[in-house]
């Protein structure tokens, strides 16, 4: 017999054992659903993250964050690590975007420049 009142804790109760049965009695339907819907994403997931700059930019900044940058504001920090095309020491063109690296202090995480992976080595 269903329950007046739905938000009950008794209904409540007997809504999380009936789907319990339902996923204990059908657990390995559930796994391959799962895994199949898994698979169809994958890759169109990979290609979204690979290609997205929304992606990179939340990827990046969180990064940032992760290691103890500081800044007022990232999003303008990171608008001009993405525009700057020169290290700011050896004035060398970025040629990829994996040879630009943002520095900054360690004990303090203050923003220092936007380098190059060879001065950045250097300056460790």
């Amino acid at each position: 017999m269903p329950y007046k009142d739905p938000n009950s804790p008794a209904a409540k109760a007997s809504a999380k054992r009936r789907s319990e049965k339902y996923r204990n009695k059908n657990r390995e339907k559930l796994r391959e659903k799962y895994k199949e819907y898994n698979n169809s994403h994958k890759k169109e997931r990979a290609e979204w993250c690979k290609n997205s700059d929304l992606h990179y930019k939340s990827r990046t900044i969180h990064n940032w964050k992760r290691i103890g940058v500081k800044f007022d504001d990232l999003e303008s920090l990171f608008e001009l690590y993405l525009n700057e095309t020169k290290c700011w020491i050896c004035l060398e063109e970025f040629d990829k975007r994996i040879n630009k690296h943002l520095d900054h202090d360690h004990e303090t995480g203050e923003f220092r420049y936007i380098l190059c992976r060879s001065c950045n080595i250097s300056l460790r």
